[in-house]
């Protein structure tokens, strides 16, 4: 026994997956995208302050901060690419994406 009574339990067929939903399911490009924008916008922000900072005095923090501004920057834009990508691929196969 399972420790719940017979009240507890659903009824048969009730929040138990169907064998669709991998054909349902509809990716969320649109917010992934967003992130992706605001991520890049924060990137190239970060690349043009800790730029400057390095440019009047090269400091080991501002290095890093501008290392780091630059990853963060180049794995935004490839994750925009890769959404508007998919984005395309999948608007033919299915119109409403």
């Amino acid at each position: 026994m399972t420790g719940r009574s017979d009240a507890e339990r659903p009824e048969p067929g009730v929040g138990e997956p169907t064998g669709a939903e991998p054909v349902q399911a509809k990716p969320a490009y649109r917010l992934r995208l967003a992130f992706a924008i605001v991520g890049l916008t924060l990137g190239l922000t970060g690349l043009a302050v800790f730029g400057l900072r390095v440019a009047d005095e090269t400091d080991g923090a501002a290095v890093s901060g501008l290392v780091v501004s630059a990853l963060f920057a180049v794995t935004a834009a490839l994750d925009i690419a890769v959404i508007v990508r998919r984005r395309r691929r999948a608007r033919h196969r299915s119109p409403d994406l």
